[in-house]
């Protein structure tokens, strides 16, 4: 076992998000055998249910996650997995609901998605969001034995920690491209859970929407965001920008405003033009405007901005912009 833990946290680190949960997977498939699974990402816990926000489904079939919340109310297993947190749960599910009508829409559901045999493993945070690993044999006597509880059970905290070190690697490498050594950054899904941020990227978000959903991005920025696919949002106190955009997921970069921000497209170009250190009379060359129209902008830009100098405009887009 000791050399799939190795091999799991050797690939968070080099390979891509968005592939790293199958390899992960694939590899644990080689000591234990499985055919599909779930693995959420991140999970509401109300101390009564689960309800999942983010997971990754493995060989999964399709319309699943929907059909769950027909039944979530009857998810002994779930609930079972969140009481007893860090304890993989074994379980078939015709010994679990047997002839019980309050469990047949329940043992319908597992039968029908082939989730007969389960191991289930669960984690909830203090403030009671959670994270769990679903591993399903869809053989109906195909059950799993005790020694592979252990050690599902076993993995269940090298799984998680190594997707948190290849989100954070993911967050290494954007800030490696260039742009945003300055800007606090995070990962969200594609639906605006965020599955990693770093504390600044967080306080800004709450500085601009103190009552949002901790766990989301607000709505405005999902909107703006994943919805429109635009490439940053501007809102009072915050900008964030998409760095990098994936088929499941998104890397975020945020900052607090400033008063660049409120500068007009020509205005930043004349800037951007001054922080490669060209003089008017080069800007107004490469924008093809007159020497006076340059100064005229040049001064909107420092009144607006609060600088007295085209070195200290310089250090200021430095610093702001990517």
């Amino acid at each position: 076992m000791n050399e799939v833990i190795l091999g799991i946290y050797r690939i968070a680190q080099d390979t891509p998000t968005e592939e790293f949960q199958a390899s992960a997977l694939e590899l644990v498939n080689t000591v234990l055998p499985f055919d599909s699974c779930r693995w959420g990402m991140a999970l509401r816990y109300d101390g009564q249910r689960l309800a999942f926000e983010s997971a990754y489904q493995h060989n999964e079939m399709s319309g699943v996650l929907d059909a769950y919340l027909e039944v979530l109310d009857q998810d002994l297993v779930g609930l079972a997995a969140a009481t007893h947190a860090g304890t993989t749960i074994n379980v078939n599910a015709r010994q679990l609901c047997g002839d019980s009508p309050g469990q047949a829409a329940y043992l319908d559901y597992l039968c029908r998605f082939r989730h007969e045999n389960m191991l289930v493993t669960g984690l909830v945070s203090p403030s009671n969001s959670a994270k769990s690993l679903s591993y399903y044999r869809w053989g109906k006597d195909d059950s799993f034995t005790e020694r592979e509880r252990q050690l599902c059970q076993s993995l269940f905290p090298h799984m998680m920690e190594a997707l948190m070190i290849n989100l954070r690697f993911g967050l290494a490498q954007l800030r490696s491209m260039g742009g945003a050594v300055k800007w606090p950054l995070a990962v969200c899904d594609d639906n605006g859970v965020i599955l990693y941020a770093e504390p600044d990227f967080l306080d800004l978000l709450s500085a601009q929407w103190p009552a949002r959903k901790a766990s989301h991005l607000p709505a405005a920025l999902v909107d703006a965001l994943i919805i429109r696919r635009r490439l940053e949002h501007a809102a009072d106190q915050v900008v964030v920008c998409v760095g990098l955009r994936q088929d499941r997921t998104i890397y975020l970069k945020a900052r607090a405003a400033h008063a660049i921000d409120t500068l007009t497209p020509r205005e930043l170009q004349v800037a951007r033009l001054v922080a490669k250190g060209m003089n008017h009379k080069e800007i107004a060359i490469v924008l093809r405007l007159s020497p006076a129209t340059v100064r005229n902008h040049l001064q909107r830009i420092h009144d607006r901005i609060g600088v007295g100098s085209n070195a200290e405009l310089s250090s200021q887009l430095t610093m702001v912009l990517p």
